[in-house]
């Protein structure tokens, strides 16, 4: 039986909190927070705990980056609405979260001949000169996989945690169909 261990890394959400942010009192305000609108029209608002970076938008849209679980998303999201009140905002309506991306590593005690797995799977991309890893795209669900030849992976796209999990069974069943494990 093959040893996988699989961790979350980073989520990316994206959320509406249905209200209008006064950007340029918030960067005044908050110590956490930086905001150049020249570079980029969203602010940049940092929480230590859950440790992510927050962009924030004066339409009320928000990207919550660098969670390593949903739960966490949502306390970003709770934790800026409560400092966006502190500001005056006023919200119409409950945050609506979406799950955009969710990466997450893969640790494994394969040995793999990537040479010989870019000949055998179809669809992959291999080239050792530029990237030292192979690049498997999934249909369903929709990830891409890196694969190394340390038996260490990434899958990245997924949607929900459960689709980590499902790409990579489909993966090894992949490996085990072409004689590879």
């Amino acid at each position: 039986m093959t040893l996988v261990e699989i961790k979350v890394e980073n989520i990316v959400a994206s959320c509406n909190l249905y209200c209008s942010i006064p950007l340029e009192r918030v960067a005044a305000g908050s110590e956490n927070a930086e905001f150049n609108p020249e570079q980029f029209p969203g602010l940049v608002l940092r929480l230590p705990e859950p440790k992510t970076a927050n962009l924030l938008f004066g339409s009320g849209k928000m990207v919550c980056t660098g969670s390593r679980s949903i739960e966490d998303v949502k306390r970003a999201v709770g934790l800026v609405k409560v400092l966006l009140a502190d500001y005056g905002v006023e919200f119409n309506g409950e945050p609506l979260i979406e799950i955009q991306n969710i990466v997450s590593s893969v640790k494994t005690d394969l040995e793999l001949n990537l040479d010989r797995l870019a000949y055998k799977l179809e669809g992959v991309e291999y080239e050792p000169e530029q990237f030292p890893g192979m690049v498997f795209r999934m249909i369903k669900p929709k990830v891409a996989i890196l694969i190394f030849s340390t038996g260490r992976f990434v899958v990245t796209g997924a949607k929900r945690i459960e689709d980590v999990r499902e790409a990579f069974d489909k993966l090894l069943e992949k490996f085990k169909e072409i004689g590879e494990i």
